[in-house]
């Protein structure tokens, strides 16, 4: 057993210090992921309230309105991925 347990905690000091991408880098990379969310939450705070009230193409409009839901969707997952890589 007691082998076992070495081997275990040898693993886990290598992942935390594994060789490849610097712990810097990745935090360097979550901070751009939640400008880009706070960003992409500021554009769509503006822009869905001119899309509902403009009289123009409502069809397209409803598509950008989807687009943004879905590209702001996507940029939460990606936080949430980012914070296992950087916490």
């Amino acid at each position: 057993m007691r082998r076992r347990r070495r081997r275990l905690s040898l693993t886990c000091e290598n992942l935390r210090e594994r060789p490849g991408v610097d712990r810097y880098t990745m935090q360097i990379l979550n901070t751009l992921t939640v400008l880009a969310l706070v960003v992409m939450s500021f554009a769509l705070i503006v822009a869905v309230p001119v899309l509902y009230a403009s009289n123009e193409d409502s069809g397209r409009s409803n598509r950008l309105i989807l687009l943004g839901g879905i590209a702001w969707v996507a940029l939460v997952l990606v936080n949430w991925g980012m914070s296992f890589f950087v916490v």
